[in-house]
């Protein structure tokens, strides 16, 4: 556990709070909101293709990559300032959506909900590059952990705190604090990092648009095509955490229609929930590190597979607090897990000449599952009952587990497995 404790994983698992902190306002904690205001099951399903800049975030990464920001970019950095940049948007776009009612502004929410997504995504594309950047190789296990711990905090603090909020003092007045924490812890952490030393390629930005083009984008993309059986690797990201996202993409509606309040719900996911990924996140972090990439992968993959059954059994037992402990403690731990190992396989695979433009196209493919399968989850569940969705979640994990096996096999020669 001392591994964590060193100025580098600190600084990443700062930033990863300020990564995670916009993405729960935008569906997660958005989506009971609605359910409360009886917006149909489908129609907060739909609410997750709001998140497609998640998923297409790779097509501006390289803009992010190899342009500066004027004005910015001396002071603070080529990383530093879009992150700068991009915290300015998501905090105007959090006061705005919060300032809108769903039964006469649907539309208008949804519409605020993408812009803040397209923020909070550029934020994360260079935070992702920050990452990779600034830790070595041999942090790269650990400072997975550490982001993936940073980035659930920040999506529980936001998720939990504007529950407790809004039961306070309404909707309206949760997302506005939530605003400000985000204008002063993220402007914060942002100040406190230091800019990583790997400037380089990035002050070698050609001036001709076409040469640009070139090197910041379709280098990149033929850099990692040339790979063997590249195609697959894509399929694979796509796949691993199917089940698990689209599960969790109704995981509010889920509470709502089991008699949980906004305080019941936003304890148990809070305390138990924080704790659980706290040791998720170790816990994956120290097996990367002891045993590999791969072997970390097969581990969380199938406690993925089994945590969300556990919804399965939740719905089974109706309204129970004790019972909803159980169920978020595993798919937290499992989760945090999960997401350190998929992390470290993910940066593992990029090129640090283009580290932006990969990564984002790495997560991007991750998010298609989370953004675009999710979309249609409120349908799902309308036809087939909670018990029966939760259950086609878990052997949705299945391919990806198949998959993994063939990737393990060409890759002996970059992990340790």
């Amino acid at each position: 556990m001392r591994v964590y404790l060193t100025k580098p994983l600190m600084t990443i698992a700062l930033l990863g709070f300020v990564s995670g902190l916009p993405f729960s306002l935008s569906f997660g904690t958005l989506s009971f909101w609605l359910a409360e205001e009886t917006i149909s099951k489908s129609s907060i399903g739909l609410f997750a293709f709001v998140g497609t800049p998640y998923v297409i975030k790779f097509l501006w990464a390289p803009a992010v990559d190899h342009l500066p920001v004027k004005f910015l970019d001396n002071l603070l950095g080529r990383r530093r300032s879009w992150i700068f940049c991009s915290q300015l948007g998501v905090i105007l776009s959090i006061v705005v959506l919060g300032s809108l009612e769903p039964q006469s502004q649907l539309a208008a929410m949804a519409l605020f909900a993408l812009i803040l997504v397209i923020f909070s995504a550029s934020q994360d594309i260079a935070i992702d590059a920050y990452r990779i950047e600034f830790l070595s190789r041999e942090d790269n296990g650990p400072g997975s952990g550490a982001i993936v711990f940073g980035w659930r905090i920040g999506a529980l603090f936001s998720g939990a705190g504007t529950l407790y909020l809004a039961e306070i003092f309404g909707w309206a007045i949760a997302y506005y604090i939530m605003a400000a924490c985000m204008m002063g812890m993220g402007v914060l952490f942002m100040l406190l990092a230091p800019e990583p030393d790997n400037e380089a390629h990035l002050k070698s930005t050609p001036s001709d648009y076409k040469q640009w083009f070139n090197h910041a984008v379709l280098n990149p993309l033929h850099e990692f095509t040339s790979r063997h059986k590249w195609w697959l690797i894509l399929i694979f990201i796509i796949l691993f955490k199917l089940g698990d996202a689209v599960a969790l993409s109704m995981l509010n509606p889920f509470a709502v229609d089991l008699g949980f309040s906004k305080v019941e719900f936003a304890t148990i996911t809070k305390v138990y929930g924080v704790a659980a990924t706290l040791f998720g996140c170790s816990l994956g972090g120290i097996l990367i590190a002891r045993y590999g990439v791969i072997k970390g992968l097969w581990v969380s993959g199938i406690l993925q597979m089994i945590s969300t059954l556990a919804f399965v059994w939740q719905a089974s037992v109706g309204y129970n607090t004790n019972a909803l402990i159980v169920t978020i403690s595993l798919e937290n731990i499992a989760g945090g897990l999960g997401t350190a190992a998929f992390i470290a396989y993910l940066s593992n695979l990029c090129n640090k000449t283009y580290t932006a433009t990969q990564y984002a196209l790495f997560s991007s493919m991750s998010a298609i599952a989370r953004t675009w399968v999710s979309g249609s989850s409120g349908f799902l569940v309308e036809a087939l009952g909670w018990s029966l969705f939760f259950t086609l979640c878990s052997l949705s994990a299945i391919p990806g587990l198949i998959l993994l096996y063939y990737i393990s096999k060409f890759y002996k020669d970059r992990y340790k497995i």
